[in-house]
């Protein structure tokens, strides 16, 4: 990613037309996974955000028992919003998803 690089959103954004979003297509999935480390601190908005500093602010800022004091990575992605929804929440959502189709995927290889 360039340094000036404000905000890019390397995946695809689903409109329902029922003021509705969903992030799709966030990981190419045809590509052989890269090691859980890399994959973690690859840039996702900018080269400032990173997978695994997305994880951490939410778990941290946003969790039962957080601490409201936004750090640098949550005051950015709550200043953009898809569909009046923060962009942060719909990430986090898509990184999930994907991590429980790729743990499906691997155990049903181990347990076919």
């Amino acid at each position: 990613m360039r340094n000036h690089l404000v905000l890019q959103m390397p995946a695809r954004v689903h409109f329902d037309g029922k003021d509705a979003s969903k992030i799709e297509m966030l990981f190419d999935e045809r590509k052989t996974p890269i090691p859980l480390k890399e994959w973690l601190d690859q840039g996702l908005f900018n080269v400032n955000i990173t997978i695994r500093q997305l994880i951490k602010s939410v778990t941290d800022k946003e969790g039962v028992h957080s601490d409201r004091e936004y750090d640098q990575t949550l005051k950015f992605t709550k200043s953009v919003k898809l569909v009046n929804q923060d962009i942060h929440i719909k990430f986090i959502v898509a990184v999930g998803e994907y991590i429980l189709k790729w743990l499906k995927r691997a155990s049903e290889q181990l347990h076919p």
